[in-house]
């Protein structure tokens, strides 16, 4: 089974992709990455996109362990679909560039509106909890490919992640109500 097979079974089929960001992306990453779209996977009216490329680069975890990874990420389907791809295509190209994997806890940014119009202006990395089970590890690559949820964070939720740590943010994010497919929500710390 490939890692579309698997994405599929666990997201349904792809609805549209989108692929490279730019010529430069092969020769910097060795990788082609791709982005698909898949519909309803989570609400009707939600949308979940996923990389496809990013896992042939092997990543160093921490602790010397090798993997591999792809990135998941969802939004409510009135956002437009082009600019998630392409904020994710870059994000990978990132992603591939940087030695390590990126591990649950980790928040990358603030900086700059993942797309434009929004409030959200960075990520934070986790398992993939509200995905369909099964999905979170791809098996048939060596070392196995791990799938990684990137979560959206407003305004001043990246600082407060580092400072009180990951633990205590997904602890927080099981008793409030957020709608973590808003890019436009507010802090959970309002």
């Amino acid at each position: 089974m490939s890692i579309v097979k698997h994405l599929e079974q666990h997201l349904g089929s792809i609805q549209y992709g989108w692929g490279e960001r730019s010529e430069s992306q092969a020769s910097v990453s060795r990788a082609r990455i791709q982005v698909a779209r898949f519909d309803g996977v989570l609400l009707d009216e939600a949308v979940t996109y996923a990389t496809i490329g990013l896992s042939d680069i092997v990543k160093l975890m921490d602790d010397g362990r090798e993997v591999r990874q792809e990135l998941l990420f969802a939004a409510h389907a009135r956002y437009p679909g082009s600019q998630i791809a392409s904020f994710l295509l870059s994000f990978a190209e990132w992603v591939g560039k940087h030695e390590g994997a990126l591990l649950r806890g980790q928040v990358i940014g603030p900086s700059t509106s993942l797309i434009p119009d929004v409030t959200a202006n960075a990520l934070y990395v986790s398992n993939p909890v509200i995905f369909p089970d099964g999905i979170s590890s791809y098996t048939d690559t060596n070392p196995p490919t791990v799938i990684a949820w990137l979560i959206p964070l407003v305004a001043g939720e990246a600082e407060r992640v580092r400072n009180e740590g990951w633990r205590k943010f997904e602890d927080t994010l099981e008793t409030v109500g957020v709608d973590l497919l808003d890019l436009n929500r507010k802090s959970i710390f309002s």
